[in-house]
């Protein structure tokens, strides 16, 4: 359930000199938990879009995982920050 756990793409990330990733469009249950974790344990610095991931489960549902994404991850962003951080 995880987007980290294949050493090859791991070491691609290295290659490239990737080390922010950034996730969207990723089901928040449960795999932008299980992606964010591995990603931590592999000491990348990770940046989870508040409104660009989706979960199978209503709205309360959804904002119980951010809250506990944030609580463990310390933050979401919007996505409209990093097109401001990055203009065309």
């Amino acid at each position: 359930m995880s987007g980290c756990w294949d050493p090859r793409l791991d070491s691609l990330r290295r290659n490239v000199q990737l080390d922010t990733p950034r996730f969207a469009g990723i089901k928040l249950d449960p795999c932008l938990p299980h992606t964010l974790a591995d990603a931590s344990f592999l000491r990348y610095d990770t940046v989870p879009f508040e409104d660009r991931g989706a979960t199978t489960n209503p709205g309360l549902c959804q904002e119980a995982k951010l809250l506990n994404i944030r609580q463990i991850f310390g933050s979401t962003v919007p996505s409209a920050a990093l097109l401001q951080s990055h203009p065309a």
